[in-house]
Protein backbone atom coordinates (compact mmCIF):
# COMPACT_ATOMS: atom_id res chain seq x y z
CA UNK A 1 0.00 0.00 0.00
CA UNK A 2 0.88 3.63 -0.72
CA UNK A 3 0.00 6.61 1.30
CA UNK A 4 -3.44 7.58 0.93
CA UNK A 5 -4.72 11.08 1.97
CA UNK A 6 -5.22 11.33 5.38
CA UNK A 7 -7.98 12.78 5.40
CA UNK A 8 -9.87 9.64 4.71
CA UNK A 9 -7.40 7.64 6.20
CA UNK A 10 -4.43 7.64 8.02
CA UNK A 11 -2.33 4.32 7.22
CA UNK A 12 0.78 5.38 9.22
CA UNK A 13 -1.09 5.47 12.12
CA UNK A 14 -2.82 2.27 11.69
CA UNK A 15 0.40 0.46 11.07
CA UNK A 16 2.24 1.67 14.01
CA UNK A 17 -0.94 -0.45 15.41
CA UNK A 18 0.02 -3.16 13.82
CA UNK A 19 3.46 -2.71 14.74
CA UNK A 20 4.77 -2.30 11.26
CA UNK A 21 3.10 -5.83 10.11
CA UNK A 22 2.21 -5.28 6.62
CA UNK A 23 0.36 -8.49 6.25
CA UNK A 24 -1.41 -8.00 9.71
CA UNK A 25 -3.27 -4.89 8.24
CA UNK A 26 -4.03 -6.54 5.44
CA UNK A 27 -5.94 -9.02 7.24
CA UNK A 28 -7.20 -5.87 9.09
CA UNK A 29 -8.27 -3.90 5.95
CA UNK A 30 -9.66 -7.24 4.14
CA UNK A 31 -11.82 -7.73 7.00
CA UNK A 32 -13.13 -4.07 7.44
CA UNK A 33 -13.97 -4.40 3.61
CA UNK A 34 -15.95 -7.65 4.31
CA UNK A 35 -17.97 -6.45 7.08
CA UNK A 36 -18.77 -2.92 6.78
CA UNK A 37 -21.36 -3.55 4.15
CA UNK A 38 -23.03 -6.30 6.18
CA UNK A 39 -23.12 -3.58 8.85
CA UNK A 40 -24.20 -0.93 6.75
CA UNK A 41 -27.37 -3.14 5.56
CA UNK A 42 -28.21 -3.21 9.04
CA UNK A 43 -28.43 0.42 9.33
CA UNK A 44 -30.57 0.21 6.91
CA UNK A 45 -33.16 -2.04 7.98
CA UNK A 46 -33.21 -0.71 11.45
CA UNK A 47 -34.17 2.92 9.66
CA UNK A 48 -36.56 1.62 7.54
CA UNK A 49 -38.19 -0.38 10.46
CA UNK A 50 -37.48 2.84 12.64
CA UNK A 51 -35.56 0.85 15.17
CA UNK A 52 -33.67 2.85 17.09
CA UNK A 53 -31.64 0.55 19.52
CA UNK A 54 -30.62 -1.34 16.39
CA UNK A 55 -29.44 2.02 14.42
CA UNK A 56 -27.69 3.60 17.06
CA UNK A 57 -25.72 0.37 18.43
CA UNK A 58 -24.97 -0.59 14.87
CA UNK A 59 -23.31 2.58 13.61
CA UNK A 60 -21.35 2.63 17.55
CA UNK A 61 -20.29 -0.67 15.90
CA UNK A 62 -19.35 0.87 13.18
CA UNK A 63 -17.99 4.13 14.63
CA UNK A 64 -15.31 1.77 16.55
CA UNK A 65 -14.26 0.11 13.52
CA UNK A 66 -13.50 3.26 12.01
CA UNK A 67 -11.47 4.53 14.93
CA UNK A 68 -9.92 1.60 14.75
CA UNK A 69 -8.93 1.88 10.79
CA UNK A 70 -7.85 5.20 11.42
CA UNK A 71 -10.22 6.48 9.38
CA UNK A 72 -11.86 9.39 11.16
CA UNK A 73 -14.24 11.04 8.49
CA UNK A 74 -16.15 7.66 8.34
CA UNK A 75 -15.80 7.61 12.25
CA UNK A 76 -17.32 11.08 12.61
CA UNK A 77 -19.95 10.06 10.25
CA UNK A 78 -21.24 7.04 12.43
CA UNK A 79 -20.99 8.94 15.44
CA UNK A 80 -23.25 11.86 14.06
CA UNK A 81 -25.64 8.62 12.94
CA UNK A 82 -25.29 6.95 16.38
CA UNK A 83 -27.20 10.04 18.02
CA UNK A 84 -29.68 10.60 15.68
CA UNK A 85 -30.46 6.84 16.58
CA UNK A 86 -30.40 7.35 20.20
CA UNK A 87 -32.94 10.62 19.52
CA UNK A 88 -35.14 9.09 16.98
CA UNK A 89 -34.28 11.90 14.69
CA UNK A 90 -35.23 10.05 11.45
CA UNK A 91 -35.11 12.24 8.39
CA UNK A 92 -31.15 13.12 9.76
CA UNK A 93 -30.46 9.70 10.24
CA UNK A 94 -31.87 8.78 6.59
CA UNK A 95 -28.92 11.66 5.77
CA UNK A 96 -26.36 10.96 7.87
CA UNK A 97 -26.50 7.06 6.43
CA UNK A 98 -25.78 8.65 3.07
CA UNK A 99 -22.80 10.66 4.26
CA UNK A 100 -21.67 7.34 6.48
CA UNK A 101 -22.20 5.32 3.11
CA UNK A 102 -19.82 7.91 0.86
CA UNK A 103 -17.55 7.76 3.81
CA UNK A 104 -17.42 4.39 3.63
CA UNK A 105 -17.29 4.26 -0.35
CA UNK A 106 -14.10 6.88 0.01
CA UNK A 107 -12.08 4.91 2.15
CA UNK A 108 -13.11 1.48 0.34
CA UNK A 109 -11.70 3.24 -3.14
CA UNK A 110 -8.49 4.01 -1.00
CA UNK A 111 -7.98 0.62 0.71
CA UNK A 112 -8.53 -1.18 -2.59
CA UNK A 113 -6.65 1.21 -4.86
CA UNK A 114 -3.71 0.67 -2.32
CA UNK A 115 -4.12 -2.86 -1.79
CA UNK A 116 -1.16 -3.80 -5.17
CA UNK A 117 1.27 -1.36 -3.14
Amino acid sequence: MTSPDPGTFNRAELLERMMDDEELLQEVVDTFLADVPHQLETIRNAREQRDADTLAGQAHTLKGAAANMAAEPMRAAAERLERAGKSGDWAQAAQLLEELEERFAELKGVLEGNQGR
